[in-house]
């Protein structure tokens, strides 16, 4: 399947009219040692080398999304030097407390520059709304990964495909590659070597288990590309997990265990075990979070030689009523395989969830994403 063909159309900006701002950011002296924790440039914690800081560095918004709520679980990636978002889910008439339902959007939105004063939304959608999967920018193709189609409001699926969204002179196209074997959403992924590797994830969206599924695949091949079976997760099967790369090794940490409650609904565990992978080594457990968490902007990334979890969620407001909510996590963890710990290296002026994350232009782009539970931001903001 290709479609190609871009033009700028007016904002079709959600029905709700949220109040929530792009904040203008401040750096105090707390928060500019606290960023260049983040970053990995210095830092006295135990058992992670100590770097010299060259300058503070900058956390800044940029463009916030064309659309007033902004979305959770979108794609987003760079093709050509330009930032593409895409999909995602929010609730335009009503949050979940109001009996609002939850709605998918198949929109593409590009920033051409991280200076660009505003997104362009594009002609070209998505096959179908969808949102929750995994994305990656390899050989200037975004790559959608599975993920959630949204059929209607509050009605949805669990999808298999495999999507590379891609931009050139002025134009985006969708190209189809083949498959994942099955079904899957919420899960994580990332690159190692030439292969793109799948963690975890459930089958549907009212499922009461988690997977411990691991397939990889070789986005270069395109359509030859066949996934393959990896040796499964160890642990409980795991959603929202933060998967990563860090040197030769996958790293999988956290996530959220489903089991059936009562009434039959699945019911959230949060977990703090973390794993590593090396082809032909397989698996092996490291060091656990210091807390449960799940669903942190993802993937994780790797900086001078540690691998960072941006907030997320630790689950310890799970029973507390979505208008109580305080808001998910700012701290910043950081894993060394050397000295096999995690260390709090700082906080983050961000506090989102299910967001992707995006290197532009040697700076961390964070893209939307769940501020609190029902609520969304347009928020687009740069750590570099």
């Amino acid at each position: 399947m290709t479609n190609q063909h871009h033009t700028p159309r007016p904002d079709r900006a959600g029905s709700r009219g949220s109040e929530e701002k792009a904040a203008t950011p401040t750096i105090t002296r707390r928060g500019a040692f606290a960023l260049a924790g983040i970053l990995g440039l210095t830092t006295a914690r135990p058992g992670l080398a100590r770097f010299e800081a060259p300058a503070f560095p900058i956390d800044r918004a940029l463009a916030p999304l064309l659309d007033r709520e902004g979305f959770a679980g979108m794609y987003a990636g760079v093709s050509r030097g330009a930032l593409l978002a895409a999909g995602g889910a929010n609730f335009p008439k009503g949050y979940p407390w109001e009996g609002g339902l939850k709605v998918w959007s198949d929109a593409i939105f590009v920033l051409q520059r991280p200076d660009a004063a505003a997104w362009v939304r594009l002609d070209l959608e998505l096959p179908a709304p969808r949102g929750y999967g995994a994305s990656f920018a390899i050989d200037e193709r975004v790559l959608l990964i599975g993920g959630e189609i949204g059929s209607a409001p509050g009605v949805s699926r669990a999808t298999s495909e495999v999507l590379a969204l891609e931009w050139r002179s002025g134009k985006a196209s969708i190209d189809r590659l083949p498959d994942l074997p099955e079904a899957s959403m919420n899960h994580g992924a990332a690159v190692l070597g030439e292969r793109i590797h799948v963690v975890g994830g459930i089958s549907s969206p009212d499922a009461t288990s988690a997977e411990r599924r691991h397939w990889s695949f070789d986005p270069r091949a395109g359509v030859n590309s066949t996934p393959r079976l990896e040796p499964p997760l160890p642990g409980p099967g795991r959603m929202l997990a933060a998967v990563g790369r860090l040197g030769d090794a996958l790293i999988v940490a956290g996530g959220v265990a489903l089991e059936p409650g009562p009434d039959g609904n699945p019911v959230r565990r949060y977990l703090a075990d973390c794993y590593s992978f090396r082809p032909g080594r397989g698996w092996r457990r490291v060091a656990d979070l210091p807390r449960p968490l799940a669903a942190a902007p993802a993937p994780a990334l790797e900086r001078a030689g540690r691998l960072l979890l941006l907030g997320g969620d630790d689950g310890s407001q799970v029973a507390r009523p979505p208008l109580e909510h305080a808001g998910f996590s700012r701290a910043v963890l950081a894993y060394g395989s050397a000295a096999d710990r995690w260390v709090e290296v700082g906080t983050t002026a961000l506090a989102r969830v299910t967001a992707p994350v995006v290197e532009w232009g040697g700076a961390w782009v964070v893209v939307s994403g769940e501020a609190k539970p029902g609520r969304r931001s347009p928020e687009v903001r740069q750590l570099q």
